[in-house]
């Protein structure tokens, strides 16, 4: 059978691998110049690729952290991504898009390396199992493959101070080394560095390891750039990414409290996630002018339509959306689907309780013709509108104070109690103008150990008794566990029941996974068929 007419014949999952893999809205060999997805390539990249030296990776792939062999690609544009894990897993996280890590200058950020397969079952395979790690060449190995005439060598041993930055214009990067003179007394001179784009850098500026933080000694390289040799063999590091492991945790919780005893609830089994725009880019607003981010937009959610036709097969019970602005791009693409009363404008921890106590919901048609005002030709699907997963102090347990409300607070009667917790630096300014009050026991900034809930009880803290306490991974684990007690979702063996509906995406005419569907729901059954627990 021809490729093409595979291709006509597959099911929509399938065909949508092998079209979000070739999208030329990514390649640079557009008719147009000035096609707004051409700002991934002007930007973004080209970065560290690879590819599986046998077909597909070890069977311990996605979840553990770990190493293999794997081919080097040399370093090209990142293909677009599909959704991660099971098609049909109930729970569904949508983004705005894939973050582009490898931008930002560090250790992590030079030694980050992304799939680059031409082969789409290996494509495919990638992100139906990707689950909490991604990964990384090691330092050694990209530190081998810089290109002599562009180190930058240290004349003296010294530390970075201050920031390594990347300019979201032109791509170069700025940082200051200061220089030890004798022992551990400082030199009298401190130097900056203006690199173009291109260079990477070889150390981290938070970071007191001796090694690879932000102290060097003289000789060493402090930052260059590389050239990769496609098609060499090396060693990849899986490294668990804190994005995806924050569902582990509200699992954790909603396991004690659901009480089940025997459960293997993970991420990309029962968690899928998905992003609105399929390309990568360090942020959205601020790396983008406004007609690129709409042109790009109108290329993905309306001309391509990547993320409505994964929801439409996947058919979620349960969307958690991941910030706002994840909100905003999704109420516009849906706004005939979402049923809500609700004033949607507040605090993302507000919001987050809102869509808790008062359930808001998004109609999934079952049709092309789908009449949205029929109940018979829509799935209801619960949304969840939460702080973003990016942040993990997001996810610590907190009280959220606004600036106007501070500003009252530390110049009145209650000054005294406020001005030790901005010396003991237990209170943060945080994005949007609020103060932050973390109560996880966890020191900030060098200060003392933030409090923790029972210590916030103390009578002191009377004057914040009206701010509520916002725990995230607990406020989730309660939607979940309300789906479930409304049968939802619900438990088949040891993980959720697969969502209606047949998925092909393993096992087709393309290609097959040898573990075949762990789910059954090739032939539309419940069951497992070959490893696994659900039965």
């Amino acid at each position: 059978m021809s490729t093409t007419s595979a291709k006509r014949k597959l099911p929509v999952e399938v065909q949508l691998a092998w079209e979000v893999m070739t999208c030329r809205a990514m390649r640079s060999t557009y008719e147009e110049s000035d096609h707004p997805c051409q700002w991934f390539n002007d930007y973004f990249g080209p970065y560290p690729g690879f590819s599986w030296v046998d077909s597909v990776p070890p069977d311990s792939y996605g979840e553990e952290e770990g190493e293999y062999m794997a081919q080097c690609t040399g370093q090209r544009f990142q293909i677009p991504e599909l959704v991660t894990g099971c098609r049909k897993a109930p729970i569904m996280t949508i983004g705005i898009n894939p973050n582009q890590t490898a931008y930002f200058p560090s250790v992590d950020g030079s030694t980050w390396c992304y799939p680059y397969m031409d082969n789409v079952e290996d494509y495919a395979y990638y992100f139906r199992h990707r689950s909490l790690t991604q990964e990384h060449f090691t330092l050694e190995f990209i530190r081998s493959n810089v290109i002599p005439a562009t180190k930058i060598i240290a004349e003296a041993d010294g530390e970075f101070v201050g920031n390594i930055s990347r300019s979201s214009n032109t791509g170069g990067i700025d940082f200051n080394l200061e220089y030890y003179q004798d022992g551990d007394s400082k030199a009298d001179y401190k130097t900056s560095f203006h690199l173009k784009d291109g260079y990477l850098v070889f150390y981290d500026q938070y970071n007191d390891k001796k090694e690879y933080g932000k102290f060097f000694k003289k000789g060493d390289i402090i930052a260059g750039c590389i050239e990769l040799t496609p098609g060499s063999e090396t060693t990849v590091i899986r490294k668990k990414i804190s994005y995806y492991s924050n569902f582990d945790k509200i699992f954790q919780l909603f396991v004690e409290k659901a009480d089940l005893a025997d459960n293997e609830l993970q991420l990309a089994e029962d968690v899928c996630q998905a992003d609105m725009v399929a390309c990568s880019s360090p942020g959205w607003d601020g790396y983008f002018t406004d007609s690129v981010l709409e042109g790009i937009t109108h290329e993905c959610l309306n001309k391509r339509g990547w993320i409505d036709k994964q929801i439409l097969q996947a058919r979620p019970k349960l969307v958690i959306l991941a910030g706002d602005s994840s909100y905003d791009m999704f109420a516009n693409l849906y706004a005939k689907n979402i049923v809500t009363d609700l004033d949607l404008s507040s605090d993302l921890f507000e919001m987050l309780v809102k869509t808790q106590t008062d359930k808001i919901f998004f109609k999934i048609p079952l049709n092309h013709d789908a009449d949205l005002d029929k109940p018979e030709d829509y799935q209801l699907c619960r949304l969840v509108i939460s702080p973003h997963f990016s942040y993990g102090d997001n996810f610590r347990p907190q009280v959220r104070i606004s600036d106007d409300d501070w500003r009252v607070l530390i110049s009145g009667e209650y000054a005294d109690i406020c001005e030790e917790l901005v010396e003991n630096k237990q209170v943060a300014e945080a994005f949007g103008d609020v103060w932050v009050v973390y109560l996880d026991g966890r020191s900030v900034g060098g200060g003392k150990k933030c409090l923790t809930q029972d210590e916030w009880k103390d009578s002191k803290y009377d004057c914040f008794r009206s701010y509520p306490i916002y725990d995230v991974n607990d406020l989730i684990s309660e939607i979940i566990l309300q789906e479930y007690k409304d049968n939802n979702l619900v438990m088949k063996g040891k993980h959720f029941q697969r969502t209606d509906g047949s998925c092909q995406f393993c096992v087709n005419d393309l290609y097959a996974f040898s573990e075949g569907c762990l789910y059954g729901k090739v032939n539309n059954k419940d069951t497992i068929t070959k490893t696994g627990s659900v039965s």
